[in-house]
Parts: C-alpha cells; structure tokens; sequence
C-alpha cells in the first residue's frame, strides 16, 4: 500500500498537551484529526500526563500502569522489557490501523528503541527497519547519531522509536540526519512514538524541526539537570533493558 499511514483521530483518546512550555504550543493540537482540530498538521498527541494526573480512558490508564511498573527501582530486565511493550501496543493500537504497510520504514534508536520494534514490526507486518546508534552525554547538549545501515528512504513513512525523550537532543539529531537523507526538496513527514517524555523535550523537538509528529505515552513533570526525567526511571533506560555496557 502507498499514501500516509492511516491515522485514528478519536479525541478521546487523547489529551491536551498543553505544558510544553511554547507560545505556539497551541499549533500542535490535541490530536492528529484535523477535522477534529481545526489544524492542516497538528504535531502532538500524548495519552496521559503525570504533571496533571489527566489520563485518556482506558489507553491512557494501561499505559500509566506500564510505566509505574517499569519505573520501579528493583525491575528486572525482562519486567522492563514487557513494559516498554505494553506501552508500544496502546500507542500503536490507539494510533494506526493495524494492516501490513510495504511503504513503512521503521527506525529504532538503540539501545532502547529496540524494545519497541518488536510490537511495531509486528503491527505493521514486518515492514523494511533501518537501526541506528543514538548518544547523549548526559548534561550536556551534545548528541551523535551513527546507522548501522541506511535502507533507501524514498517513497517510506518513516516511523521513528525512541522510548524516552528527555531533553531531545538526540532525536533532533536523529530527525535531522534522515531528513537530509532524502533526495527530495520537500521534507519527509516523519512520527516519533515515545513511551514517556518530558515537556521540555518535547517543545525542543517541536520547535526544532517542521516535519515531525509526536506520539507520547505519558508526558513527565520536567527533566532535571543531569538529563532525567522526573518521575524517574531510575536508571538509564538502555542500561534498564539490556544491561549496564563497559565504562559506565
């Protein structure tokens, strides 16, 4: 199938994202619905919000109770790991059409993103992935992005997942090097699905780029000065599901 991935615009299933923190942060909408918005390209839809408390009906409330569970201090890998997919399945289910998509490409960015391609490869049938290495030193502004292996770009809907987006400093890196990889002088589209950001990070993206949607599962209260986000969860999240890597 060709065209733009089929978007589901049910305005319950979401909620207003209204503390990103920027004067035009009404421009991203309370979903991806123009009918519903009033907007030719609203940016943003979250499901809940640990800030406020709000959450969007039943989606909202399993995605909370994912990332409770993922949170926990003492949470095994494979506790993690089933979390991060839980939260991958609502956005996924409450967000697209489940139907296999030839013209989907998926980018993972490791280490983390990886636990939400399995669910997304699934859902999409198994669609073309391209993987790439993000790295942030935490505190810092600075972010590199190296691909394992670049697919061909042209023609794809490019579905980008990245579990945490703290300050954004690596995803606007990410967005930036696949969209100067097209061949083509209009930007390609591209959607961010996210389990838990932070506002902060959120409106650093948005204002960062003019070619990215966001999908959220639950927006944070803040991220502190080294990087976390607040609730925490306790630990880096790569370290949470694959291990702790040398040197850190």
């Amino acid at each position: 199938m060709s065209g733009e991935i089929v978007r589901r615009g049910d305005p319950s299933n979401d909620i207003s994202a209204r503390r990103i923190g920027n004067e035009q942060g009404a421009t991203y909408g309370v979903g991806l619905n123009p009918e519903i918005t009033g907007l030719s390209r609203p940016r943003l839809r979250v499901f809940a919000d640990f800030g406020s408390g709000a959450v969007a009906g039943e989606t909202g409330r399993q995605i909370t109770d994912h990332l409770r569970i993922l949170s926990q201090v003492d949470a095994s890998r494979d506790v993690v790991q089933a979390a991060v997919s839980g939260v991958t399945r609502e956005i996924l289910s409450a967000t697209f059409d489940q139907q296999p998509r030839d013209d989907v490409l998926l980018v993972p960015v490791l280490r983390a993103g990886l636990a939400m391609w399995g669910e997304a490869n699934a859902y999409f049938g198994v669609p073309e992935t391209s993987f790439l290495m993000g790295q942030k030193e935490k505190g810092t502004n600075r972010a590199t992005v190296v691909w394992a292996k670049k697919n061909e770009l042209d023609g794809k809907q490019v579905v980008i997942l990245d579990p945490i987006i703290a300050t954004g400093d690596t995803l606007i890196e990410v967005c930036k090097g696949i969209t100067d990889s097209f061949p083509t002088a209009e930007p390609p589209q591209l959607t961010v699905l996210a389990c838990y950001a932070a506002p902060e990070g959120v409106n650093a993206v948005l204002s960062n780029t003019e070619n990215v949607d966001l999908v959220v599962g639950c927006m944070a209260e803040t991220v502190d000065t080294n990087g976390y986000l607040v609730p925490p969860t306790h630990g880096d999240m790569g370290d949470k599901l694959f291990g702790r890597v040398q040197g850190s």
